[in-house]
């Protein structure tokens, strides 16, 4: 009985003692929540600040680059300002389309069909013949006292672009030269005809015959080249999406 007794004292201690330990445990959980933040939270704070400093300084990246863009290529969009107000491009461009739209497309599509049949033959302009005919025009421009760059700025056009020109003539050449045939007779009739004048005055014979071939020569290209681009024309495929 002693023994008994002894055991129910323990369990009733143990009763009164168990709900007062989890009262404090659960108190002080509840205190560390509200006090102490955790580890994670300590991580993930820095993170936020730095993303938003990211953001910002791309934001700020792209208004300056942004700024510089519009800056440099304001000429592009813009080509003169009056009283404040701007001459747009696209305004220039249309009136030059309008003036000399079609001439130019067509210049492109004949110069497309001659780059394209080159390439289908295989055939290529004499670049020794191209620097010559372009040396011959710089003297040509320097004996009137103008270098040929400025002459040709005049014209609105580059180096580069009249050196494309000659290529392309001579391309050309190139490709119908052998269909062309001057005969003696043709020159010696050019010749007769033409001996007294002062083109021939100081020339002597020989050299105004070779004169009169080579100019028969280009006189008959010329013509075989515009029976030439009518019938590449007509045998292309070319479709005109705007009309001029």
């Amino acid at each position: 009985m002693a023994a008994q007794k002894t055991n129910t004292k323990t369990k009733v201690k143990r009763k009164q003692v168990s709900p007062k330990a989890t009262k404090v445990k659960k108190v002080t959980k509840r205190v560390t929540k509200k006090v102490a933040p955790s580890v994670s939270n300590f991580e993930t704070i820095p993170q936020v600040k730095t993303k938003k400093i990211s953001k910002k300084l791309s934001v700020i990246f792209l208004l300056v680059f942004l700024a510089v863009l519009v800056y440099t290529a304001r000429g592009l969009i813009i080509v003169a300002t009056v009283n404040g107000k701007p001459i747009y491009r696209w305004t220039v461009i249309d009136r030059l389309e309008k003036l000399g739209g079609q001439q130019v497309v067509d210049e492109i599509i004949q110069e497309e069909l001659i780059n394209q049949e080159a390439a289908r033959l295989g055939v290529k302009a004499n670049e020794d013949e191209v620097s010559k005919e372009l040396e011959k025009a710089r003297q040509a421009s320097e004996a009137q006292g103008m270098p040929l760059e400025t002459a040709l700025e005049q014209a609105n056009l580059t180096i580069e672009e009249y050196t494309k020109s000659i290529r392309i003539q001579y391309t050309v050449r190139a490709m119908l030269q052998d269909q062309i045939e001057v005969t003696d007779e043709e020159v010696n009739t050019t010749y007769n005809e033409y001996k007294d004048s002062e083109s021939f005055a100081d020339i002597p014979e020989e050299e105004a015959k070779k004169q009169i071939l080579e100019g028969l020569k280009d006189q008959k290209l010329q013509e075989k080249v515009v029976q030439w681009m009518d019938d590449l024309k007509n045998k292309a495929s070319i479709k005109t999406v705007v009309e001029y």
